[in-house]
């Protein structure tokens, strides 16, 4: 890759992270927190949706889910992808979180258009869980993926099963090659001092602040 196309791929990255966060710094609240309120309405849309009742039928299995509120995809020849993720996981004494992530992708060719994206990641299995700790994870490398099905069809053997969807139509292909790791500032905003993914849903050293209550409750239901 030419220095010229790197170069392309940066710029169209800070363009969609930028776009991606947009509508959150307009909030009256802080960004995380916002971000904790649009993770749990992103859920809870994924929950109801009649499409997939895999989301339903198996949701208990998950060690955890890193939701996905909103992903601006934004492509013209270089093309990319950027937002946030919210982490929460199924601990031994209840849910833990939220720890917050980066979340993008860059990619080249004949591309056109702006998307809005939005997405539940299934984490099934320790390896999944794990492999989040880490100081970055590129899906499909780090991690296998398996698209979320439509209906109640198989999701897979995987250590995520991913369901992103745009403008209501499934998208779930759209993750693969997607890189997330730890958004440090949101993280230590949110809790007040300098804390890590570990602390937060491993160690349980942070705990979780009053404005998480309605998250960790609609994913414990």
């Amino acid at each position: 890759m030419s220095s010229r196309t790197r170069s392309f791929i940066t710029h169209a990255l800070a363009a969609v992270c930028l776009a991606a966060t947009a509508s959150i710094f307009a909030a009256d609240r802080p960004e995380d927190q916002q971000l904790v309120v649009e993770a749990q309405q992103t859920y809870d849309r994924f929950l109801q949706d009649p499409d997939f009742p895999w989301i339903k039928k198996h949701r208990q299995e998950a060690f955890g889910y890193l939701i996905v509120p909103k992903v601006v995809k934004a492509s013209f020849i270089i093309g990319g992808s950027g937002g946030h993720a919210v982490l929460v996981v199924k601990g031994a004494k209840g849910w833990m979180g939220p720890a917050f992530y980066n979340f993008g992708t860059a990619s080249a060719g004949l591309q056109a258009g702006i998307q809005n994206m939005e997405g539940v990641m299934f984490i099934m299995n320790k390896k999944g869980l794990d492999s989040l700790m880490a100081k970055s994870l590129k899906f499909g490398v780090d991690a296998s993926i398996a698209i979320g099905p439509v209906g109640s069809g198989v999701a897979g053997d995987a250590d995520f099963v991913v369901f992103m969807r745009s403008k209501g139509l499934a998208a779930g292909g759209s993750v693969n090659g997607s890189v997330v790791d730890p958004a440090e500032k949101l993280n230590n905003a949110h809790y007040g001092k300098e804390v890590t993914p570990i602390d937060i849903v491993v160690t349980g050293s942070v705990k979780p602040m009053k404005t998480d209550a309605p998250l960790l409750s609609s994913v414990a239901k």
